[in-house]
C-alpha cells in the first residue's frame, strides 16, 4: 500500500476520496503524546479519537476486517469517449485530479433530449413576412394647400415634393388666387407622410396607405370642402378615388421652365371661377 503524507491525505479528503491507512502508519503520523500531568490524567481512547479527528484521518480496520476503499461516485462519460480503468499503481492524487476534470468536462444531461435555445429571442422584424412588408410598404409625401370655406367651391393643390421653399408656397398661393380670387385664404396647409410609423411588424402596405389617405381626404373635406383638386406630377398615383386635374410636371419644373408655366395656365384657365 502506498504511503501518503499528511498534505496528500488532506488534499484527498477535500476531493471526497476515502483512504485507508494502516495503524502502524497512522501511529507514525500522530505526534508523540505529551507526558500526562497530574491534572490531565492518563491518555484515554477518547483523547486518541479527538486527535484523529483533528488530523482528518480515518483509522484503518484490522487486517481481518479490511475492505476495499470506497471509489469515487461514477461519472457519466461523454459520448464517443472511452473511460480508461485506473490501475492500482497510479498516484491517488492524479486519480483525484482526473475525476475532477471528468466532472467539469462531462455534459449536463436530463431525461428529455437536449434542446439548444438561441442566446437572444428572435425579433419580430427578422421574419420573412416582415421583410416583405418593408419592401412593399410605399414611401411618399403629399403636401396639401386647401383654400375655400364650408361651401363646395374650394380649391386644393397637391404636390409630392418635400423640400419646399418660400417660392413654392407663394406659387401655390398665386394659383389659388387665379382660380378663386384674392379674397380667399388657406384654411389648411400640411403634409401627409407614409409610412406613418417606423414599425416593420405593422402592416403599412399600399392598400393600408390608400385607406388612411382616404380618411385624411374626408377630414380635410370637413375643414375646407374642395370643388377643384389640382395634383402635380407624382400625386396622381394616390388620387384614384378623387376627381382631380392632373398636371404632368412639378411646381419646381414650373418655376424653372417658362414653357411649363405657360402650359399650366392653359390647363387651369377652364377651371377659373368667373364669379
Amino acid at each position: 500500500m502506498t504511503a501518503y503524507s499528511a498534505t496528500q491525505l488532506q488534499y484527498l479528503d477535500h476531493l471526497g476520496i476515502d483512504v485507508w491507512v494502516d495503524r502502524a502508519e497512522l501511529a507514525a503520523m500522530i505526534p508523540a503524546p505529551v507526558e500526562p500531568s497530574v491534572q490531565q490524567g492518563p491518555a484515554s481512547v477518547e483523547n486518541l479519537q479527538a486527535q484523529l479527528s483533528a488530523q482528518h484521518v480515518v483509522p484503518a480496520a484490522p487486517a481481518s476486517e479490511q475492505v476495499q476503499a470506497t471509489a469515487p461516485a461514477p461519472v457519466q462519460a461523454p459520448v464517443n469517449q472511452t473511460v480508461q480503468p485506473v490501475s492500482q499503481a497510479q498516484n491517488p492524487m492524479q486519480v483525484g485530479l482526473q475525476a475532477a476534470n471528468t466532472v467539469a468536462q462531462a455534459p449536463v444531461t436530463s431525461g428529455a433530449s437536449n434542446i439548444s435555445a438561441p442566446a437572444f429571442p428572435k425579433k419580430a422584424h427578422d421574419s420573412a413576412a416582415d421583410k416583405q412588408q418593408i419592401e412593399t410598404a410605399p414611401n411618399f409625401n403629399l403636401q396639401f394647400w386647401c383654400y375655400g370655406s364650408a361651401s363646395s367651391d374650394g380649391v386644393w393643390l397637391l404636390s409630392d415634393e418635400v423640400e419646399l421653399s418660400r417660392s413654392h408656397h407663394m406659387f401655390a398661393h398665386n394659383i389659388a388666387h387665379f382660380l378663386q380670387g384674392k379674397k380667399r385664404k388657406p384654411r389648411h396647409v400640411g403634409i401627409f407622410s407614409w409610412p406613418m410609423l417606423d414599425a416593420p411588424n405593422v402592416d403599412q402596405s399600399v392598400e393600408v396607405a390608400k385607406h388612411y389617405l382616404q380618411q385624411h381626404f374626408a377630414q380635410l373635406q370637413q375643414i375646407s370642402s374642395a370643388k377643384t383638386i389640382i395634383a402635380f406630377k407624382g400625386c396622381e398615383n394616390w388620387m384614384s378615388e378623387q376627381a382631380h386635374i392632373s398636371i404632368p410636371f412639378s411646381i419646381t419644373d414650373v418655376l424653372q421652365n417658362p414653357l411649363h408655366k405657360k402650359a399650366l395656365w392653359a390647363l387651369l384657365l377652364p377651371h377659373k371661377n368667373l364669379d
